[in-house]
């Protein structure tokens, strides 16, 4: 067997491998090696975007996986980081595989890929943690206008570590609802921010009365009732259900029996 820093024994078979080099990218060198790139798939900017941003905050890290080519310099795996590379300005140390089998294309990124909420288990070691809770985050996140955010995999970590007491109020409060239309990642969301504003107690009441089929307050029942009525979940909807929950939760805290819901891009209950 073979030692490993005296930590990790590989069989007597085992062979250096001598076609990969760990190297500092340049922004230069990673336009010239963009250049020939003929092969991959199209290329996302919300990836490219999200890796220049770990770049430039300092969130990004060696591994195992970094630029591969072939024996010609055809680019096989790795646009994305070095596309990154470019837009952060920013060299990065990476490992560099070289005369690669041109047909290796074929099976580059076939494995499983990773989830959100695999990454969030794993780093918090609680598999209790569900898609509602990532869902409830993403919609916290989203905001008013209801748009999903493109994050890392670091942030969508240290965003759930911020708010899991909250996420978890919201996740824990709807999870009994009667209904699905109820036990929505919208209102999860919502409620996830209105625990910075609103008393638990005074909150914990408003969501007794929207989970429930049972007689409450006519301001928590109009909105239940819409709510129970919809039909679709397009963004459009998305976004109304979100101004429609702030507004109702402002309108129950003042003990109001309607709530006025104006035409307004302003959110009520802003991240902390």
């Amino acid at each position: 067997m073979k030692d490993f820093h005296m930590t990790f024994q590989l069989p007597e078979s085992a062979e250096e491998y001598r076609s990969a080099f760990l190297m500092e990218v340049t922004p230069k060198l990673a336009a010239e090696w963009l250049s020939k790139n003929y092969l991959n798939r199209k290329l996302d900017s919300a990836i490219v975007n999200r890796y220049s941003r770990q770049i430039l905050h300092g969130d990004w890290r060696q591994t195992h996986q970094g630029i591969a080519f072939d024996r010609n310099g055809v680019l096989l795996d790795g646009q994305h980081r070095l596309a990154a590379v470019c837009l952060s300005n920013v060299p990065v140390k990476m490992l560099v595989f070289v005369n690669q089998s041109f047909n290796n294309h074929e099976v580059i990124d076939g494995g499983k890929s990773r989830t959100n909420l695999d990454v969030i288990q794993l780093e918090l070691q609680d598999s209790r943690i569900t898609t509602k809770h990532l869902l409830t985050l993403h919609a916290m996140y989203g905001g008013r206008l209801a748009i999903r955010p493109n994050l890392s995999s670091k942030e969508i970590n240290d965003a759930y570590k911020y708010h899991n007491k909250s996420i978890q109020f919201a996740v824990n409060q709807m999870e009994s609802a009667y209904s699905p239309r109820i036990d929505d990642p919208t209102v999860r969301g919502v409620i996830a921010r209105a625990v910075y504003y609103i008393q638990e107690p005074q909150l914990q009441i408003f969501c007794n009365g929207l989970r429930s089929p049972y007689k409450t307050s006519n301001v928590i029942a109009d909105l239940r009732n819409w709510l129970i009525a919809l039909s679709d979940q397009r963004q459009a909807t998305r976004r109304e259900i979100y101004k429609r929950m702030e507004y109702t939760l402002l309108a129950f805290a003042l003990k109001k029996e309607t709530a006025n819901i104006p035409f307004t891009t302003r959110e009520l209950f802003p991240l902390k």
